[in-house]
């Protein structure tokens, strides 16, 4: 079985001779570059400087539009969802009992009755 002291202490790599004494002379030699002359600057058309600029404002409206579409859709209630008293105003209730005192006195039948919400057309289909 292998132990610490069994290990060999020597380091298995080995520097090269010379290694770094001449090594900053050859990174100066890969970093000088020949120089650079002057070159004129670019003149670019408006269409090129203003590109940029459109596509990101166009991205940013895309983003607004599908944010408000995704909220719309969120806050929408369903067709099938029961109206609840927030839906409901008083002028409504009152409709409704008047006509249905209207109908009991008359002695109205159930066809009567969809007659006429047909012809008053109060009738929401869901």
């Amino acid at each position: 079985m292998k132990t610490v002291e069994n290990i060999d202490k020597r380091l298995p790599f080995t520097v090269p001779e010379n290694y770094f004494h001449s090594l900053p002379e050859r990174v100066m030699a890969r970093c000088s570059a020949p120089p650079v002359e002057q070159q004129e600057p670019q003149h670019h058309s408006l269409w090129a400087t203003i590109r940029p600029q459109l596509a990101l404002a166009a991205g940013f409206a895309l983003l607004v539009g599908v944010g408000s579409l995704a909220v719309k859709l969120i806050s929408a209630p369903a067709s099938n969802e029961v109206a609840t008293s927030s839906y409901i105003n008083t002028h409504d209730v009152e409709a409704y009992e008047e006509r249905q005192q209207r109908f009991a006195a008359e002695g109205s039948d159930d066809e009567a009755i969809v007659e006429y919400l047909l012809m008053a057309g109060n009738v929401r289909f869901l």
